[in-house]
């Protein structure tokens, strides 16, 4: 039995765990004044886990796994703002260490959860039944 629910999926909890994350450390008033950094890496960070729920509800594997490829993408934009942030001296080495570690553990589910939904369509694809336009009875 398949997951029912995107928000069963442990990629998706990751996920939220790392946004809301991100809003915390950003709703600082010493960060807070860096709006449009504010905006920029809570966007992205959302843009994740928006991506796996749109991917999820298109009800398809190709659609699920193209949305999947775009949440990727955004917890790599993610990353970027999170060492920029640090740089920026908005977030302490421990708190960027954080951040850094559940963004690669979102980012290992993703890897996990794409390429075992490849796998199963490729397994799928091999095993459907094939037909020929030569007889198979003379």
């Amino acid at each position: 039995m398949g997951v029912r629910h995107y928000e069963d999926l442990v990629v998706w909890m990751l996920a939220t765990e790392l946004r809301k994350r991100v809003i915390e450390l950003t709703a600082r008033k010493a960060v807070k004044v860096d709006r449009r950094f504010c905006d920029q890496i809570r966007s992205s960070a959302a843009s994740i886990t928006a991506n796996i729920a749109e991917g999820f509800g298109r009800y398809t594997r190709p659609d699920f796994l193209r949305f999947l490829r775009y949440s990727r993408g955004s917890s790599y934009e993610t990353r970027e703002w999170i060492r920029d942030g640090r740089d920026r001296g908005h977030f302490s080495e421990q708190e960027f260490c954080e951040m850094w570690e559940l963004l690669e553990r979102t980012n290992g589910a993703l890897t996990r959860l794409m390429v075992a939904l490849q796998e199963r369509q490729a397994r799928e694809k091999s095993q459907a039944p094939g037909f020929s336009l030569i007889p198979l009875h003379p």
